[in-house]
């Protein structure tokens, strides 16, 4: 508690006293101010160098940093003469524990500090170091709870705080927590409150306490090779991911059992079949596993603001999830593009939804796919709905039409395919406006929605059940046309764009982890080979550098 007393008291008290008011005083300093460190400090940080060097490391958050110690006159912040204050020790605890929100401990000089306060009798010098490295690892966290630590195009560890227009907040953000005492509480409340986030957050907890981290692969032989061997080695790595009772891991039937649990949890259609997708999923150690939940963790904390109602589609997990008020309410299965035809990611208001739709076949596709067909025999557009234009939107008669004096390369023609229940994009397509031109349709291929890997579109994501996703679509936007509306026109072959009162954000985003509301995590393969260039920044103690914004 501080005390005050008049300026005629003072002169009044005893000597006493006022030695002993000066020491009351000097305590409402939090934890006191220790001269050696800070002076220490000070000669470190006071110069005109914007850059801090702390063991031959650049310090990215100098400006920052720089700006908090000056304004609090060089005060150490998190040390005393014996270690760490109560401040310190709460912030050093946090970052012991980073690997918790997919975090590496030695980004935030986790050795450096340990070394020091595992030293009974520190020095100076040593001490005023650990200080600013731990106001270093302070800024770094907040960045990287905030907006992440990855970036697409860098392949080191960045800080992108300042970048993403919060110059100069983090002393003052720093300075209140530290007045408080909430420096865990701060830096935490800092996490997306986005339910996807929260959920991988906590299943990555949960796998931490129950598996030990390690780089062991594990092989599995083909079972029409090698059944007895392949079984053993799946049974056993079973029971390390506890999916399996050890007490019951020679029951084929409990084996296959927890199989489709194991097969579920990475995102295969669960039949007990051990194929090429569940043998490489099975030969992941468990380091693998947590670097890709850091990664789609990291990914998570990419999309800063997140609207009230959305449609989400995950790439890796071909599901699409209609969520109002951060919480899924309907979940649907997709197809996406293929690895050559990637399904873009992006944000685009879905504005309405058209019945019995036209397909204006790009050019890509009518090159490399109808073109050649057609030139063979002209007669197969009829057969299929394909109506060929000219420039000026003339439809043109493909028999009488001189097909010989053409070729890929100087075809200047456009084709469509008409609304029928054969066409390309089914019977129902929802538009949300892109550069990319994709959108969500309807298939006439549905057997192909029983494939394990379904990335087999040209980059648009068709959708198991359309009437029922433009049900929950057309109710939560209170339409005036519902579900049995558009059932109607198509039934009357009705070629109809019905608009939506309040367009729907569609996100389409790359996930290859997430999680439910009980922390179970789902793995998805890495479909465009995303992961690898990420894979190698959280895998390794990669040098940080300044986030450029040029």
């Amino acid at each position: 508690m501080c005390f005050f007393i008049s300026k005629l008291g003072i002169m009044k008290a005893p000597i006493i006293l006022i030695i002993l008011i000066s020491f009351i005083a000097f305590s409402c300093n939090k934890f006191g101010r220790i001269n050696e460190i800070s002076e220490k400090i000070e000669e470190t940080l006071d110069g005109e160098e914007l850059t801090v060097e702390i063991h031959k490391k650049n310090l990215i958050t100098s400006p920052a940093l720089i700006d908090f110690y000056t304004d609090r006159n060089f005060d150490q912040a998190w040390t005393t003469k014996e270690g760490l204050n109560p401040n310190g020790e709460e912030l050093f605890k946090l970052i012991q524990d980073a690997q918790k929100f997919g975090l590496n401990p030695q980004w935030y000089h986790s050795q450096e500090i340990n070394s020091v306060i595992d030293n009974k009798k520190p020095k100076v010098e040593e001490l005023a170091n650990v200080d600013i490295l731990l106001t270093d690892a302070f800024m770094l966290f907040a960045s990287h709870l905030s907006y992440g630590f990855l970036d697409q195009d860098k392949k080191w560890v960045v800080w992108k705080w300042e970048k993403m227009g919060r110059k100069g907040e983090l002393p003052g953000v720093l300075q209140q927590a530290w007045e408080e005492g909430n420096i865990k509480k701060t830096l935490l409340e800092l996490q997306p409150k986005w339910f996807e986030y929260v959920n991988l957050q906590k299943g990555l907890e949960n796998f931490l306490e129950t598996h030990e981290l390690d780089n062991t692969k594990h092989p599995i032989p083909d079972v029409k090779t090698d059944s007895a061997a392949a079984y053993n080695g799946i049974s056993k790595i079973l029971v390390t991911l506890h999916l399996l009772d050890e007490s019951k891991a020679n029951s084929a039937e409990t084996i296959t059992e927890s199989l489709k649990e194991f097969q579920k949890w990475h995102g295969i259609p669960a039949d007990g079949v051990v194929g090429d997708y569940t043998r490489d999923a099975l030969a992941m150690s468990t380091l693998d596993r947590y670097n890709q939940i850091a990664i789609n963790l990291d990914r998570m904390r990419w999309d800063n603001v997140i609207p009230d109602r959305y449609v989400l589609v995950n790439i890796p997990a071909y599901h699409l999830k209609l969520v109002i008020n951060n919480e899924a309410k309907e979940i649907f299965e997709v197809i996406v593009g293929t690895p050559d035809d990637q399904t873009p990611e992006l944000i685009d208001n879905m504005t309405y939804i058209e019945t019995f739709p036209y397909w204006n076949v790009p050019a890509s596709i009518v090159n490399e796919e109808i073109l050649p067909k057609i030139m063979e025999n002209p007669s197969h557009m009829s057969a299929l709905g394909y109506r060929i234009f000219d420039s000026n939107n003339n439809e043109i008669d493909p028999v009488s039409f001189d097909w010989s004096s053409f070729s890929t390369e100087n075809f200047e023609y456009s084709i469509r395919q008409d609304g029928d229940s054969s066409n390309s994009l089914g019977l129902v397509k929802f538009m949300f406006p892109n550069k990319y031109n994709v959108y969500i349709h309807d298939t006439p291929s549905r057997h192909l929605f029983g494939k394990e890997m379904r990335s087999l579109s040209h980059g648009c994501i068709r959708i198991n059940e359309p009437l029922k996703f433009a049900d929950v679509i057309l109710k939560a936007d209170k339409n005036k046309y519902s579900a049995e509306d558009l059932r109607e026109m198509i039934v009357q072959r009705q070629n109809r764009h019905v608009k939506l009162n309040d367009p729907k954000p569609v996100i389409i985003r790359y996930f290859t982890a997430e999680a439910d509301e009980n922390g179970n995590i789902y793995l998805f393969k890495d479909i465009y080979n995303k992961d690898q260039n990420l894979l190698s920044v959280v895998s390794s103690g990669n040098q940080m550098k300044l986030y450029s914004s040029k």
